[in-house]
């Protein structure tokens, strides 16, 4: 399960999932129903109205990305829209322009719609009255929330439609980490700004969204940072270079006294001066529960990933994960030899080492820059 949202299911071959702000956003618009002297059923109306709103605009979409070629295989439910993953946009450098226009021209279509059926019905709507989107008058929201997530997605900010256009240009012409940065703090200007207009004007819907876009560019511009950083480490920089291997002729039990000596709990099975497999401390337990003593090689999977030093370490991870390899250890080589080891448990405190010492080096750089300049 992805931090930051919750299941939705599967559907049309698409992992549907809610980000938690959406989820919260329901009881928000529960209570602010009551404190309206309506209802709670009606804030729970305003928030389905708004999910429909959603839904015009990623229906609309869907077809604009399959008229484009571009496959979607995970989507984010936000009240502002569906983003690939959590606080990511899913827009793409190499997508066609036109497509930050489908999800707005699509929620105008469908407020123009909802307004002349309106019409039809009923003439004693006033659809200018102050509150354009409040649980007292429904039919009203309805038609204003389609047109406020058209023209919010019309904004400059990221991850917004519009917005996500801006940034692939600061990117291109300021680089990727100004660009970012450039993009963020316009982005998150913007959301401030609206949820102050939304709280001058009493827009309380208005107000949230404002904060949705707030949050997610913030989001946003901490995972392009860390993913801008990440990118720079290779499998040489975080790897073990001392490690503990077990021999696939090894008992199971004689394995399990040599692992009780390591801190790791992911192993390399050796044959001689060759690498044949992986092996976990929990399968080594299990098989001496399920079956008795036997021998590694009847447990250990066979699939490895191999990585040289200076491969990067995302894309490494990456084939680890989408492979058909069901390993957990990497061997690093170098001229057919092994160097270093790969596993699991090692990522997290050598990543959190390298980190200090890099941003060590850069306070160091930084501060004999100054020294020299003044």
């Amino acid at each position: 399960m992805r931090p930051g949202s919750i299941p939705f299911g599967h559907w049309f071959g698409v992992d549907l999932r809610l980000h938690l702000y959406t989820v919260v956003l329901l009881p928000l618009l529960a209570m602010l129903a009551t404190v309206q002297d309506v209802s709670a059923g009606r804030g729970v109306l305003l928030f389905l109205l708004l999910m429909l709103a959603v839904l015009v605009r990623e229906s609309a979409r869907s077809l604009g990305r399959l008229a484009a070629g571009i496959p979607v295989d995970r989507l984010v439910i936000t009240p502002v829209g569906a983003l690939s993953s959590d606080g990511a946009s899913d827009a793409d450098e190499n997508a066609p322009r036109w497509l930050a226009l489908v999800g707005p021209l699509a929620n105008f279509a469908a407020a123009i719609v909802m307004a002349m059926l309106a019409f039809s019905i009923t003439s004693g709507v006033n659809f200018f009255q102050r509150h354009l989107a409040e649980p007292q008058h429904l039919l009203r929201a309805a038609i204003w929330l389609q047109i406020m997530l058209g023209a919010l997605h019309l904004l400059p900010a990221t991850p917004l439609d519009a917005g996500a256009l801006l940034r692939t240009q600061f990117i291109r012409m300021r680089g990727k980490a100004r660009g970012v940065r450039g993009a963020a703090g316009l982005s998150q200007a913007i959301g401030l700004g609206l949820m102050v207009f939304g709280g001058v004007t009493q827009e309380i819907v208005l107000m949230l969204l404002g904060g949705t876009v707030l949050l997610l560019s913030q989001l946003e511009a901490q995972r392009s940072v860390t993913n801008t950083a990440i990118s720079t480490i290779t499998v040489g920089d975080v790897m073990l270079s001392e490690w503990t291997s077990l021999s696939a002729s090894d008992t199971v039990q004689d394995a399990l006294e040599r692992s009780a000596h390591s801190l790791q709990e992911s192993f390399p099975v050796v044959r001689g001066p060759v690498v044949v497999g992986s092996i976990t401390r929990e399968a080594l337990l299990g098989q001496l529960r399920a079956e008795g003593n036997g021998y590694v090689q009847g447990s250990m999977s066979r699939d490895l990933v191999i990585a040289a030093p200076g491969d990067g370490l995302i894309a490494t991870v990456q084939r680890l994960a989408g492979g058909s390899a069901r390993g957990n250890v990497v061997p690093v080589m170098r001229d057919g030899q092994v160097v270093g080891m790969v596993t699991p448990q090692s990522l997290s405190p050598a990543m959190m080492s390298l980190g200090r010492v890099r941003r060590y080096r850069t306070q160091t750089e930084r501060e004999d820059d100054n020294e020299r300049n003044g």
